[in-house]
């Protein structure tokens, strides 16, 4: 019995390859298109009047109190969860949370008196704490304002920040943005350090 052998030559592949070439072609064209005619990053939206730069439109001390808020709301927020009531300034103080606690933190950036509220029903769902009397060079007022806030629902527990030239400002009358604008204050606008700079410069 005879064997034969078949020899099978590959093919050329020249559909395939040209098939290839252009699906990558069209690829690298489109993604070249899209970056060429996406319009660039408009970055933040300007800052209204009645708002102010936490890089650039707070002093030293100013700046100091905002960035230790921060962390300080969690530490109120968690507080809130587990016991169902806001923190008072003095439980704050005890847990040496900055800018609360009586510490080198509070007696370098203006000694401030701390106090919390809970408004009246019209800004139910809402606290916040008023820092006054600053004794440090520059230094302003300040209010860390809580909004819809309540437990055993989704919190929306977000750190409003607001300013006031006046460092011996009367408590404020109502917590609506309009309200806290006509009594003088002015809210603190976090951004990202390009963002901001971007705005520094003019772009």
């Amino acid at each position: 019995m005879s064997v034969r052998t078949l020899d099978i030559r590959p093919g050329r592949g020249r559909l395939e390859s040209a098939v290839v070439g252009l699906l990558a072609a069209a690829v690298i064209g489109g993604t070249l298109a899209f970056a060429l005619t996406r319009p660039e990053n408009a970055g933040d939206a300007p800052l209204l009047d009645w708002q102010v730069s936490a890089f650039d439109g707070l002093s030293p001390v100013d700046q100091a109190i905002q960035s230790a808020m921060g962390p300080a709301i969690e530490e109120i927020v968690f507080f809130y969860d587990m016991n169902g009531e806001w923190p008072t300034v003095e439980q704050l103080g005890e847990d040496l949370v900055a800018p609360f606690a009586h510490d080198l933190f509070w007696e370098a950036n203006g000694q401030v008196d701390w106090t919390t509220t809970r408004p009246g029903a019209t800004d139910a769902g809402a606290v916040y704490y008023l820092g006054r009397h600053g004794r440090a060079e520059g230094q302003s007022a300040y209010l860390g304002l809580i909004r819809h806030a309540h437990l055993n629902t989704n919190n929306s527990n977000q750190l409003e920040f607001w300013v006031h030239a006046d460092t011996g400002v009367a408590e404020p009358r109502a917590l609506k943005p309009e309200a806290l604008v006509g009594q003088g204050w002015r809210q603190v606008v976090a951004r990202n350090g390009a963002s901001e700079s971007r705005r520094i410069r003019g772009e």
